[in-house]
């Protein structure tokens, strides 16, 4: 498939001694919004950390956009057209939003950038010198993700982006990553709800104890969705 952006070859991520990425694969072709779904403590963090190379795997490569970045440092990484943005969302507080916004940025091209990121996010733009810390829990976590685009990433990592947000905030938010993935941007996020997953993506992995056990495309999950949610995260309909 000469259109993947990102491949991930059985790779195996430690903690210390403890192995918690245990030969772990997958890929995403360019332009598709993949969900990494499963239950917390298995493995969805530590995976896009690695990918990142925040957390670089002992064992095994990782590809993106025809170059091997396996163990690149993470701000190589960046510049060749990653972003990640994590769970916590990891904003400045004290901050304005268009501090935060610049914070990542140093080009002459910061204008142009920030136009682009207000388009998607205009409730942001009338907030602009207002203090991050003063914005609400779902405006927090689209300014983290504002500021990744800042980056003019090529693939988006989002660590639960939906996590603690209320469904109207969620919805919200769905709608912008759609608006985000529709301009080029291919997008890779992990979720403990497959809700999310059914909402917004092309295809699914299931991950378990740092292992991918199950790969659905979107048809496949609407199918299905009640045995899977059943089989991999304990959840009846």
């Amino acid at each position: 498939m000469s259109n993947i952006l990102l491949e991930v070859n059985d790779i195996y991520t430690y903690y210390g001694p403890s192995c918690v990425i245990r030969g772990l694969s997958l890929y995403v072709k360019n332009k598709e919004i993949v969900a990494l779904l499963g239950r917390n403590g298995n493995g969805k963090t530590t995976t896009l950390r690695s990918i990142m190379s925040l957390n670089p795997p002992k064992r095994g490569s990782i590809w993106f956009d025809g170059k091997n970045i396996t163990g690149l440092p993470p701000h190589k990484c960046a510049r060749l057209g990653l972003s990640l943005c994590l769970e916590g969302r990891g904003i400045f507080p004290g901050l304005s939003v268009m501090e935060n916004l610049r914070v990542p940025v140093c080009s002459d091209n910061q204008k142009e950038l920030l136009k682009q990121v207000f388009e998607i996010f205009p409730e942001l733009e009338s907030r602009k010198n207002q203090r991050a810390g003063s914005l609400s829990g779902g405006e927090q976590q689209m300014l983290a993700i504002a500021r990744s685009l800042m980056m003019k990433p090529k693939l988006l990592l989002l660590d639960e982006p939906m996590e603690g947000l209320a469904p109207m905030i969620c919805k919200r938010l769905i709608s912008k990553l759609r608006e985000i993935n529709m301009k080029g941007v291919t997008i890779l996020f992990s979720s403990s709800t497959a809700k999310h997953a059914l909402d917004i993506c092309d295809r699914v992995y299931i991950i378990e104890k740092g292992k991918i056990v199950a790969e659905y495309s979107k048809k496949e999950m609407e199918e299905k969705s009640s045995e899977i949610l059943q089989k991999y995260l304990g959840v009846v309909r």
